[in-house]
């Protein structure tokens, strides 16, 4: 399993070795460590990456599989469920899926239409982030940076993608950035 780093990949923290590490790395693809799998970050031989700071992936090692609620075993969907804790079955055991797991549904990322957009919504403001590849709504109290697909949003939650149905904001402006959106992927 491999993942590519964004060209611009931010370094957070005050880890002189991790800083170095994505410097290094922007750009180019990496291996995963596969022992541990999450729906939203990847362990390297040397640092742990999120979501948001990739480009794609390859050779996703989550497919078919799943980790036991309880214990945190890998598990292969074959075997149904965990049996390594007399505590395991009534846990249950957490599959990634294409809901719940961004690039299992998009392993080359979703990219957003190149060209600028910048709409007044209500009190909302509808621009394509400078950050990078989102769009952005925001006015004084709130700004959320997501992506779309045409029919779900996956906003930007710090490391990953929360999938959405609705964004958290008024009916009336959700409809409105549904079809300022949708004729931009049109075009």
């Amino acid at each position: 399993m491999q993942i590519k780093i964004k060209a611009d990949a931010y370094a957070s923290g005050n880890n002189p070795q991790y800083t170095k590490w994505i410097e290094d790395n922007r750009g180019k693809w990496v291996e995963v460590e596969t022992d541990h799998l999450f729906n939203n970050q990847y362990n390297t031989d040397t640092a742990r990456i999120y979501d948001t700071q990739i480009d794609a992936v390859r050779d996703d090692a989550r497919v078919n599989m799943g980790k036991c609620s309880y214990c945190g075993t890998m598990m292969h969907q074959k075997e149904l469920i965990c049996l390594k804790h007399a505590e395991c079955p009534e846990h249950g055991v957490n599959w990634f899926t294409p809901e719940n797991t961004f690039f299992l549904k998009y392993p080359n990322g979703l990219s957003v239409p190149t060209k600028e957009v910048t709409q007044k919504i209500g009190t909302y403001f509808l621009s394509k982030s400078l950050i990078d590849e989102h769009y952005e709504l925001r006015n004084c109290r709130k700004r959320m940076l997501f992506k779309f697909d045409g029919r779900m949003f996956y906003v930007r939650d710090g490391i990953g993608y929360k999938r959405m149905r609705f964004l958290d904001v008024p009916q009336a402006v959700e409809k409105k950035v549904r079809e300022k959106l949708g004729e931009l992927m049109s075009r």
